[in-house]
């Protein structure tokens, strides 16, 4: 069996729609402000984080990207009091957010299955070959990256707040994020 990135092939990959930045943070621990939850529980050997479509992503500029990649997860032993799963700390780990590869330029059919219907988190032992081989090409990225594992600390991080804009209003779907909004289309 051939190995990438650290991870056999058939390996199992979680792949997620994020909708802002902050979680996972740059020294790779998944889970500090909490994000996907109960969802950090799954049995799984690596992740894909995938910028959303909907508003929040476009502000923080990381819709449709691959915004971050870990291989071999490493969850922590207990589940920090206040906290709904494990925090995740990975042996590769890549951080892209706003500055990832689209997602359809380098997996076009796997966009297709995460963006053509409402889906936010999937496991990739339940998708075909062409995907698998197309997931194989995104953990890839990780290679040769590492992180410090094992220093992190289970403290929750607070979002930082938005800063306050003059006559221009957050679109009226949007959820509090820690992102800067770039672009406001809605006016006050």
């Amino acid at each position: 069996m051939r190995r990438i990135a650290s991870v056999a092939v058939q390996a199992r990959v979680l792949i997620y729609k994020r909708t802002h930045v902050g979680d996972p943070t740059r020294e790779g621990a998944f889970g500090l402000a909490d994000c996907m939850g109960s969802v950090r529980r799954w049995n799984y050997d690596a992740v894909i984080g995938v910028g959303g479509l909907s508003a929040e992503p476009q502000d923080c500029g990381i819709a449709g990207r691959i915004t971050w990649v870990g291989v071999g997860a490493k969850r922590s032993g207990d589940i920090p009091v206040g906290y709904r799963g494990p925090i995740v700390e990975f042996d590769q780990f890549k951080l892209f957010d706003e500055a990832g590869p689209m997602l359809d330029s380098v997996a076009p059919n796997l966009a297709l299955h995460m963006f053509g219907v409402h889906r936010r988190v999937i496991m990739s032992d339940s998708l075909h070959d062409t995907m698998q081989r197309e997931i194989t090409k995104i953990l890839a990225l990780a290679s040769g990256s590492s992180c410090g594992r094992g220093n992190t600390v289970a403290q929750k991080i607070k979002c930082p707040p938005k800063p306050k804009t003059a006559r221009i209003c957050p679109p009226k779907r949007a959820k509090p994020g820690v992102c800067v909004p770039r672009l406001r289309l809605r006016p006050c």
